[in-house]
């Protein structure tokens, strides 16, 4: 992983154009808390 992870993702051809949302979620169950990372918000052009 690290800074350079990439992911290839094939889109359906009938997605229209809009915005994908990605987040992580990752439950601690030591300390019972929850972590997210920033939402990424990812614009589709056609």
């Amino acid at each position: 992983m690290g800074p350079s992870a990439s992911w290839v993702l094939r889109l359906p051809t009938w997605l229209d154009t809009g915005t994908l949302y990605f987040q992580g979620v990752h439950f601690d169950a030591s300390n019972s808390q929850i972590f997210t990372t920033p939402r990424l918000n990812v614009p589709i052009v056609k």
